[in-house]
This record gives structure tokens, sequence and C-alpha cells, in this order.
């Protein structure tokens, strides 16, 4: 065979594979979608679902505020595409309703002990269902309520900065004392807690703020957010980035000062449930979001600060990079544990960084929810 020969065949082979690339783009990028939407309509997927519970209650969301209104919304996912290997149905699980207790009392009067509380730090009477404790000394500020064994912490760190040292604090070792805290208190022994990872966020002062920080020689506390999971599924709260357990860590032993934030809501959850709901088809719930219809959950500035309450920032542009499902779970009781689809993205503005979004949309098809329509309120935390 002459070199001219071979050279020809060689350019063919190379057209050949060029012609299989693109037919195989339009296919599997453009055509592929719509076929799959054909054969659902043609061969819809068996409902195997056995929603034993009912109509479920409609979920109660908080949404970020905006200071844009409508912005544009972009599937930006690796593939282009939407996710085509989500369930047709998922598990719903009730929550257990608090306890009574009769030595609730007892238990947390012996948890402010823990925290550095004294009987004499005691401000409220032993009648109510919420305890709490002042230190004048220090400022420092906690209430329990026994019934559902809600605890909020807080000591103010404005002029106590000298004493929180930088560059003595790392991850591993905010999230060792941490665990170090809510073990005291009895407020970790969830086994949904053990497997799922803590979110650390270090920070540092700048003048009376914290301001977060990557840098380990200048961090001075960091804030350790955690969260459930339950059969490797997330479970996420009204904001995916703060937990419904958080406590700040500082770089001090110092009592107070030491841990200066301890936030703990907790609901109990029935892991045991053979009751599954029909899952809205995620093109569905894309095209509603992609008009607007989804609820803003958590929107990141590049220049925000984790440390200060949200502040609302324009949105011009959101690129919608994951899709995925979790679990639903707020600081208020709610009688299930539903899922819903969480779109992770960027968004941009005019005259801004940009940032991160996520946004929240409920999974059960809305035959299967009491109202349609979420619930939702705004808010600036």
């Amino acid at each position: 065979m002459s070199l001219t020969t071979t050279s020809l065949k060689f350019r063919r082979s190379i057209k050949l594979l060029i012609l299989f690339a693109v037919v195989y783009y339009l296919i599997t990028l453009l055509f592929y979608p719509q076929l799959r939407n054909i054969v659902r309509l043609l061969n819809p997927p068996k409902d195997t679902s056995n929603p034993v519970y009912g109509l479920l209650d409609p979920l109660e969301f908080t949404q970020k505020a905006l200071q844009t209104s409508n912005p544009t919304y972009v599937l930006n996912t690796k593939t282009g595409r939407l996710p085509s290997d989500l369930p047709n149905n998922m598990t719903v699980y009730r929550f257990k309703p608090a306890k009574f207790s009769y030595q609730a009392g007892k238990d947390a009067k012996a948890d402010a002990e823990s925290l550095g509380f004294t009987d004499s730090d005691l401000t409220t009477d032993l009648k109510g269902n919420i305890y709490s404790w002042r230190n004048i000394i220090s400022g420092s500020a906690l209430t329990i309520n026994i019934d559902t064994r809600e605890l909020k912490m807080f000591t103010q760190l404005i002029g106590k900065q000298d004493k929180i040292v930088a560059g003595r604090l790392a991850q591993e070792e905010a999230i060792r004392r941490a665990k170090g805290v809510l073990n005291s208190v009895h407020r970790l022994e969830d086994p949904l807690y053990a497997n799922s990872q803590p979110n650390v966020v270090m920070g540092k002062f700048s003048g009376n703020a914290i301001i977060p920080t990557e840098v380990i020689k200048e961090a001075q506390l960091a804030s350790v957010d955690f969260y459930r999971q339950v059969k490797d599924i997330p479970i996420l709260g009204p904001d995916p980035k703060r937990g419904l357990i958080r406590v700040y860590i500082s770089s001090t032993t110092e009592t107070f000062i030491n841990n200066p934030l301890l936030e703990y809501t907790y609901w109990d959850i029935d892991t045991q449930s053979n009751a599954t709901y029909p899952i809205s088809p995620v093109e569905d719930v894309w095209a509603a979001v992609s008009k607007g219809s989804g609820v803003i959950a958590n929107v990141t500035s590049r220049e925000s600060n984790a440390f200060q309450d949200y502040k609302p920032v324009k949105v011009d542009r959101v690129l919608i990079n994951d899709i995925y499902l979790a679990y639903y779970e707020t600081p208020k009781f709610q009688k299930f544990l539903q899922p819903i689809y969480v779109f992770e993205g960027n968004y941009s503005a005019a005259g801004s960084a940009g940032g991160e979004i996520t946004i929240y949309y409920p999974a059960v098809i809305g035959s299967w929810i009491k109202q349609s329509a979420p619930n939702l309120t705004e808010s600036n935390q």
C-alpha cells in the first residue's frame, strides 16, 4: 500500500470520526431529552408509591429578599441537561412530637452549669417552659426550652477581641471542640448526624466586626454548622448554609468566650417508614424554577460576611450548576420530613462581583399536598 493511499484512508477515518461525534452530540444533547419525554408520555413509569399519610401539609419556606426581580435562569450543568437518574418517588418520614419529661427542668439546669452558668445567673422562675440565664460579668445569655430542648446561647465579643489570639485554631480543632460542647449538654446524640461532615467557616476580627478568612494564621474563631442525612440523602434547613445546630468556637479557653454562640433546634425523625410519595418530574420543576417560582434559600455574594445577617443583593442572571434531591426541616415542628429539589449555582449582576445561590422547590407532586403553593416567609437572616 502506497503512502498516498494510506494518507487518504487516514483522512477519511478522521472525517468519519468527526461525523460520528457530531451525530452523537446532536442525539445526546439535542434530541435525547425530547425522545425521553416522548417515551415517558407513551409509556409512563408505574406509580409504585405508597402515600399512606394521605395529603401532606405544605412546606414552610424562608425566602431571601432580592434588590431585583425576575432574574434570568440558565441551565449550566456539566452535561448541559437535567439529571436523568432521579427517582420517581421518595420516602416520607414522620417527625416525633416532643415528649414530656419530669426530668427536663433538672436537665436544663445541669446543661446551663456545663456551659458555665450558675443558679445566681438564672433570670426566670422555674414555673414556665422557658428557662433563662444571664451572666452579668461576661454579658452571656442562655435560654432553654424544657419542652423541646431548644437551646440558644450568645456572648457579645465586642471589647474582648484582645483575648482571642489569631493562628491557634484550625478547622479540625474547631469541629472537635464544637462536638465536645454539644456532647457536654447531650445535644449531638442523633446517629443521623454521624455521617455528615460539619461545615466550617473560619473568621477574624476587623474592628468590631467578624469577617471570614481562609488564612489559618489569621483565624480567631470558627462557625461550625451540623447537618443530618438519612440514607445518604442530606437534610437541609431554611438556609442550606446554616445548620439547625450551630456553634462558634474561638481560639481562647476562657469560659463563655471559648464558645460564644450555640444554637440548637432538633426534632426527632422516625426513620422506620414505608410511606413513599410520587416526585414531580425534574423537567416540570425546572420549568417552574426557570420562570422564577422557586424559593431563593441562600444568596452568598463574594463580598458577603458569613458571620453577619444577610442583606438583599442584586441578582440578574443565575447559572444552575447542580440539581439534586434533599429533605427539608425547619426550626418549627412539622409532621413530616418531605423531599425537596435543590438547585445550586452562581449568580451575576451589573455592578456586582456576583456569588453563589441556592433555590428550593417542593418535590412531592402537588396533588398530594393540601395546598399547591409553598408557604413563603421573607427573611433577612
